[in-house]
């Protein structure tokens, strides 16, 4: 019982970093679409 408590709180931790990667990917996107559009603008 307690080994797959366990295991639901590794995969629940597993979906919060994947989650956090993506975000933090989407927003390193953003910043490079932005930085490309201020180039185009110079």
């Amino acid at each position: 019982q307690e080994r797959k408590e366990l295991e639901s709180v590794a995969l629940m931790i597993q979906e919060k970093v994947r989650s956090w990667r993506a975000r933090a990917q989407a927003k390193i996107q953003l910043r490079i679409l932005e930085g490309k559009k201020e180039l185009a603008k110079a």
